[in-house]
């Protein structure tokens, strides 16, 4: 943690001194996104995602996770504390219906959907920051 705040200050620095206005995005990995207990949703995403929830079940098992992980607290943390705006993607993948299909099958890349997905949520949001 203390290497990834270390980095997010030389950046914020390296912003300010360029007069560069510095907004943050966070977004989840898929094996945080299992948030609502579904066996056969699991199954699925776990046969889709393969190696990648078998280290996920190694920690939590199969159990929904809906909780802020350190680093997302981190990030929040540094974010308000640096007056650094922040947008935060997890809500909104959460919300998605088949969110896995916004991930190649196997892997925690993003997929076409997923990219477009994020391109117009960050969008959106830029906008906002900008004009506020």
């Amino acid at each position: 943690m203390e290497f990834l705040l270390f980095y997010l200050n030389k950046i914020n620095e390296l912003c300010k001194e360029n007069k560069i206005k510095l907004i943050i995005t966070i977004y989840p990995p898929p094996t945080l996104l299992y948030t609502k207990e579904d066996k056969d949703y699991y199954k699925k995403i776990s046969d889709y995602f393969g190696k990648w929830f078998k280290y996920r079940e190694a920690v939590i098992k199969d159990m929904p996770y809906d909780e802020i992980t350190l680093l997302e607290k981190a990030i929040f943390d540094f974010c308000q504390k640096a007056n650094i705006p922040l947008i935060n993607l997890i809500p909104e993948f959460k919300s998605q219906h088949n969110w896995h299909e916004m991930f190649f099958e196997g892997d925690v890349h993003f997929s076409i959907k997923g990219h477009k997905f994020i391109a117009d949520k960050i969008t959106d949001k830029i906008y906002e920051v900008l004009i506020n």
